[in-house]
Formats: structure tokens, C-alpha cells, sequence
């Protein structure tokens, strides 16, 4: 195991120790062990920088101290104890982690932004980070460190259906993401077979997450690359615009652009592969007949 000297210490981590150290009310080779601890050093983009996170819960306009009459705490706004006074080596590991996990999915666009299902409650979020975080968080995060976490990253945020004495507030995270997530999680929203809508930084995160449960290095993982999503095919975009006719076919398209948006498959690359997925998914004889029809419409007029 390599030591650290002070001599080849990044100063910023130094600085962020210090700050630590007489936030927390800890000892310095404390403080500096936390800070240095690989998980902490940025696992989807640069290393957190602690000094800006204990900022945050002061000055952040929706959430510091300076700029509200409610208390953000442990279970969010409303409470007696503000986070500030609950700092401990477990509460930042949780933070920094929940940060991972809201990096871990992609930027919504202005127009997901515009839609009330984009915006998902701190609540549910937090819920699905102990699920993803798992045994590097014990298994528990707190509505409130959903909250720090995003804000700290500057997402935006909302309050919870207008109540500014609810304890929790609203987060953008794009829906299909985070459904797509959910359905490897939970049985009740089905099998997860198109990867479309998997989050830019989940393989990664995923592995990271898994090898720092069995006590193994992490820097393998940390090479993973971040997922991009592939652009749609002609096939499919002609496919989709078919949901606009009248009977059958169109009937056809929006039950298969609902599969590609639940992640039930995948979006079709061709015409093949509308059929491959067809197959694979069950689909009826009435059903398969439509398809079959769109198909020959999409040949007759593209691949002649």
C-alpha cells in the first residue's frame, strides 16, 4: 500500500481535512483518512470537493441556512437538528455517494423539465440509492442527504408540489432512466430488456459499487466508460410516426413505442429487427399480423 506523504499531497485535499476537521469537531489524521478514502475521490466526474458541500447547506438558495426559515435535517426540511450539527464519517460517505448515484443519470432537456413526471420526490430517490448503494451506505440514506446531494450538485430543484412545509422537494431526473433502473430493482415493474434508457454512468457505477462491497480496489472499474445513447434508426422514427393513424396500425406504433419507453425491448434498428422482437416478446396473431403489414408498407416505400 502506498502512503501519501504530505510533501505529495494534492493541497486541496489538505484544505478540505482542515475544513472537515472544524466542521465536524474531529481530529486532523481523521479528517484526512475520510477525505482520502477512495470511494471519495470521484467515481462519474472530479473528486467532490467537501469545503463546497459544507457551503451548500449555508448558502444554496433553495436550501442553506442563510436563505430559509425551515431546518434542513436528516429527514429533511422541518427539523430541529439541522445537518450541519448530525456531520459524521458515515453522513458524508452517504452524501458523496448519493452524488454519484444522481450523476450517475443523464441531463433532462428543457423539455422533460416542462413535464411534472421528470420531477421525482427526494423520498422515492433516496429510497432507490440505499437500494443501488447497498453495503457502502449500510444500506440507509436519509431524505435529507437526498437532498444536500442534489443540490450540491447543482440539479434542479423544486419544492414539493408548492409546500414549503413539506420535508421533502423535488428532483429532475429524466423518468425513463429511472424507470429502467427500477425495473432491475423491483418485480413489480416487470423485466428489464432494452438497454436504451440505461443511465450514461450505471455500468460504471454498478461496478464500483460491487467491488467496493467485497473490499476489492476499485480502479478497474473506474475505466468503464460512460454509456452514450444511440441515436434512433429511420426504421424507427417511421415506425413512431405511424401512431398517429387511425385504427389498427396506428395502435400498433404507440403499444411499441410504450415497450421501447418502459424498456420492455429495445427500439427496432430495421425492419428484422422488428420482427425478432416480435417474436420475442409474445406478440399475438392479430398483432403480428399488423406488424407484418406495417413492415411490407415500410419495404415497399424504403428498401425497393
Amino acid at each position: 500500500m502506498t502512503t501519501t506523504t504530505t510533501v505529495d499531497r494534492d493541497p486541496a485535499i489538505t484544505r478540505d481535512a482542515k475544513a472537515w476537521r472544524h466542521t465536524a469537531g474531529v481530529k486532523y489524521t481523521e479528517a484526512l483518512r475520510l477525505i482520502e478514502d477512495p470511494l471519495h475521490q470521484g467515481i462519474l466526474g472530479d473528486r467532490i470537493v467537501v469545503r463546497d458541500l459544507l457551503r451548500v447547506l449555508e448558502d444554496h438558495p433553495q436550501i442553506g441556512s442563510r436563505h430559509l426559515d425551515s431546518t434542513l435535517g436528516l429527514r429533511g426540511f422541518g427539523a430541529s437538528t439541522p445537518l450541519i450539527d448530525e456531520l459524521d464519517s458515515n453522513l458524508l460517505r452517504r452524501v458523496i455517494l448519493s452524488m454519484e448515484f444522481l450523476r450517475m443519470f443523464g441531463a433532462p432537456s428543457a423539455r422533460e423539465l416542462a413535464a411534472r413526471r421528470t420531477w421525482q420526490g427526494s423520498y422515492l430517490l433516496k429510497h432507490q440509492a440505499e437500494v443501488f448503494l447497498a453495503g457502502t451506505v449500510d444500506g440507509y440514506v436519509s431524505n435529507g442527504t437526498m437532498i444536500w446531494a442534489a443540490a450540491s450538485l447543482g440539479l434542479p430543484l423544486r419544492y414539493n408540489d408548492g409546500d414549503l412545509e413539506a420535508p421533502n422537494f423535488d428532483i429532475a431526473i429524466p423518468e425513463t432512466e429511472l424507470k429502467w433502473l427500477r425495473q432491475g430493482t423491483y418485480r413489480r415493474f416487470g423485466a428489464r430488456r432494452g438497454e436504451h434508457f440505461m443511465p450514461p454512468g450505471y455500468a460504471r457505477l454498478k461496478a464500483v459499487v460491487d467491488l467496493a462491497v467485497e473490499g476489492e480496489p476499485i480502479d478497474s472499474a473506474l475505466a468503464i466508460p460512460l454509456a452514450t445513447r444511440k441515436k434512433y434508426s429511420a426504421f424507427h422514427r417511421w415506425l413512431s410516426a405511424q401512431q398517429r393513424r387511425r385504427g389498427d396500425e396506428g395502435r400498433f406504433a404507440r403499444d411499441y413505442l410504450a415497450g421501447v419507453e418502459d424498456s420492455d425491448h429495445r427500439p427496432a434498428h430495421s425492419a428484422d429487427d422488428l420482427q425478432e422482437i416480435m417474436d420475442t416478446m409474445g406478440y399475438n396473431y392479430e398483432a403480428q399480423l399488423v406488424g407484418r403489414t406495417l413492415l411490407a408498407e415500410w419495404r415497399s416505400s424504403h428498401e425497393a
